[in-house]
């Protein structure tokens, strides 16, 4: 499985499509009444930059930007339309993340991301009170840098991520509204009532902030079939001799430089067909199917 790298200046928008405003979940109601204007990945990159919601390498170039990498967020002040307050609620807590990555596939340090809305699809969870995977970049398809992906650890878990973070929101909206009703006083006894709804967010929230740190930390490695056959396919790499080094990244960072032809960095299996080694890198003039 492979997918084209992101750029700091590819604009984003709804399902990649271009200049198409993202449809999406109201920040004020639970309901789809929301649009949020198309912006590039280094959107107002003087504050997002500075506060730390984008992840670019400065250092690993394709066309002369900095290439985009996983959890990317292109940050607050995204401007927000709706017949509700989205125009000032959403603006302030926007957010657009490029929640999908190849996991092997390291630039500077961080996991390479993914912003194409189209097959294999690794789209970017846009905000709202329910975070959408509905976002997406239309320009990053004309970028000529190929990156391979695991598709039983990079893309299914990046679905899973999706998932939890959509229902991490909604158990939110439920904590939210027993709390409210509690305040309202519409159910038992105030006081005890209100305890009980505290406890209970507190001790969800914890374990929902647990399950999502060891989602993204990677901790629960080898609590599933995924993660055994994860494990497994790293051991065989390590015995026998493969790794990914500093080289790899030099190699990465001059062959993603425009004019030099495509990059192609991943899978051997997957992206180039070679039936020898499990990973390479190379350049050459053919253009990849997606």
């Amino acid at each position: 499985m492979k997918q084209k790298v992101s750029i700091a200046t590819d604009q984003t928008s709804h399902m990649g499509f271009p200049g198409v405003p993202v449809l999406n979940v109201s920040h004020v109601v639970p309901a789809p009444i929301c649009a949020e204007s198309t912006i590039p990945m280094n959107y107002l990159a003087p504050v997002n930059g500075f506060i730390g919601k984008h992840s670019l390498a400065p250092h690993v170039l394709h066309k002369g930007q900095s290439v985009v990498q996983q959890f990317h967020d292109c940050g607050y002040l995204i401007q927000h339309v709706s017949p509700v307050a989205d125009h000032i609620t959403g603006t302030l807590q926007s957010s657009r993340v490029v929640i999908f990555g190849a996991g092997l596939v390291k630039i500077e340090g961080t996991a390479v991301g993914f912003a194409i809305f189209k097959g294999p699809s690794t789209p970017m969870l846009t905000c709202g009170t329910y975070p959408m995977p509905v976002g997406g970049s239309h320009d990053s398809t004309l970028n000529s840098v190929v990156v391979g992906m695991d598709p039983e650890w990079d893309h299914q878990c990046g679905w899973d991520h999706v998932g939890l973070l959509i229902f991490k929101s909604f158990v939110g909206q439920v904590i939210e509204g027993v709390i409210m009703l509690v305040t309202l006083g519409l159910e038992g006894p105030a006081e005890s009532a209100q305890e009980f709804a505290s406890g209970a967010a507190t001790d969800m929230a914890k374990g929902l902030g647990i399950q999502l740190l060891k989602q993204v930390a990677g901790d629960s490695i080898g609590s599933s079939d995924i993660g055994r056959r994860y494990q497994e396919r790293m051991q065989r790499r390590r015995g026998a001799g493969e790794s990914f080094d500093s080289a790899r990244e030099g190699e990465l960072a001059r062959g993603a430089q425009e004019g030099v032809g495509e990059a192609v960095y991943g899978p051997v299996g997957d992206v180039l067909g070679g039936p020898l080694s499990d990973w390479a890198f190379g350049t050459g003039p053919q253009e990849p199917e997606l």
